[in-house]
Formats: C-alpha cells, structure tokens, sequence
C-alpha cells in the first residue's frame, strides 16, 4: 500500500500561478492509494475553481473534503483521496485554532486486505508552537482512545524539530517514519510533512518516507509530496463481524470538536 501526503498551497506554485491542473499531474505521478491534502482551496475569493471538486473530477479516487474556511458555497482545507471505499468520516477542528482555524479528517477506509483502516490527515499551527503542542496531544488522546488496529496519521504538522516533547509523545500511538525535508520545495530544509503508522511498516529497509523531487513537483507548490511504501507488521488479522464493525462509529471521546 501507498501513502502520500503534499501540502498543495492552494495550488499556487513557487512561479506565483494557480494551477490545478499541475497538481492533478502531481498526484497521478504519486500512484498512492491513500493521499492526504492540505491547504485545498475551494473559496471563490481565492481560485476559480473549487479544487477539491477539480481534483475528484479529474482523478479516480474516492475524496473526501474537509473545508475549514468556508465562503459561501466553498471552503479552504484538508482532503482526503483514497482508491478504496470510505465507510466512515468525521470532520473535527482543534480546540485552539491558532492563527486559523486548524482541523483534521478522521476517516475509516474498506482496504481490501488490512481490513478496516484508520486515516487521518491534518494541519497543524505554523506561528505558535505552544498551540501546535496542544494539537499534538489532542492528536494523541484522539489516536489513544479510538479503536485498536491499522492506522495512518499524515499531514503538515509544521513541526520541524524532531525533539519536540509533544511531537515525541505521539509515539506512545503511532510511529513516525524517517522522513526527509519537504519545505521549501526548490531547496528543502524542514521536515513539516510527515507519516506516522500503527500495525504498519514501511518497506523501505532504514523506514523511510521518501520525498518525491522531479522538475514538475518542485514549482506546483511550496512543499514536496511525502510518500511511503507499507506493509503490515505483522500476520493479517481475520475480518471483522458485522457487529464490531458497526460499534465503531461511536468509538470516539476525546477533547477535539466535531464540525
């Protein structure tokens, strides 16, 4: 199984033009089958085009659109592209915002042999890092309460010091993988884009995500993609019943807020 995550700017590229059509070639060339988005722009104000729709329309892929900033009929945040089924999907923001109102997509896909995987993506503060620790351990109560099995935490976590006591403390739920610097596109230097995994693995032999540099990916946006390659840890677990599958769409008690 493939897994990416790419932070598209809006589909602004470091030429200083909109272009979703760059970011639609992007995504094709990653060949995932779970990719998570952050900073999809959808407001009329900002992109002739609502960009999360453009993508669905262009690709084949479940999507699933998490707008954070909404004007009118469009909005502005994360999404969620998955070539299997979704069962199940909740739209939380954090309690503390930070210099925008700053949420996550919580979702459960159909993988076809992992079973019922969990997928989140997000986007984390990038002024304070005093709320963005906050974020972090909501991310951890949301990850340590929820069901136990697979699971994929991606995103733009804007955090580029890998010491960072609430960034080590997710690990007690999910491991990051190594991953390389994918900010700012052309000459990358901070490692904000990251993969972190449960039950899972990355094929890679050190456990690497790996950043995907070519002549396109560095001018559609300001980041690179984020891509890792997973296996499970260990044996597959028989399917799930009916009835342990239903019981988790009531699995969540945390502190963040649903939309």
């Amino acid at each position: 199984m493939r897994v990416a995550t790419y932070n598209i700017h809006g589909a602004v590229g470091l030429d200083r033009r909109r272009r979703p059509e760059r970011i639609v070639e992007v995504i094709e060339s990653l060949d995932a089958d779970i990719i998570g988005l952050q900073e999809v722009e959808g407001r009329r104000s900002r992109s002739r085009v609502d960009q999360a729709q453009h993508i669905g329309d262009a690709l084949d892929y479940h999507l699933v659109a998490g707008p954070l900033l909404l004007e009118g009929m469009g909005g502005y945040g994360n999404v969620l592209l998955s070539r299997h089924p979704v069962l199940e999907v909740e739209r939380r923001v954090y309690q503390r915002p930070g210099s925008q109102t700053r949420g996550l997509l919580d979702a459960v896909v159909a993988h076809p042999l992992l079973g019922r995987l969990r997928v989140i993506v997000t986007h984390l503060e990038v002024r304070d890092h005093r709320i963005r620790a906050t974020q972090l351990r909501e991310l951890e109560s949301l990850l340590a309460e929820g069901p136990e099995g697979p699971a994929v935490l991606m995103g733009d976590l804007n955090e580029w010091w890998s010491r960072r006591v609430a960034l080590k403390s997710l690990d007690r739920t999910v491991r990051f993988l190594h991953s390389p610097a994918t900010f700012p596109a052309r000459l990358p230097i901070l490692r904000l884009d990251r993969i972190g995994v449960r039950s899972l693995r990355s094929t890679d032999p050190d456990g690497r995500a790996r950043r995907v540099e070519t002549r396109l990916t560095r001018i559609a946006s300001d980041h690179l993609p984020l891509v890792a390659d997973l296996e499970p840890l260990e044996a597959l677990p028989a399917p799930e019943d009916e009835d342990q599958a239903s019981s988790t769409s009531s699995r969540h008690s945390t502190p963040l807020a649903r939309q």
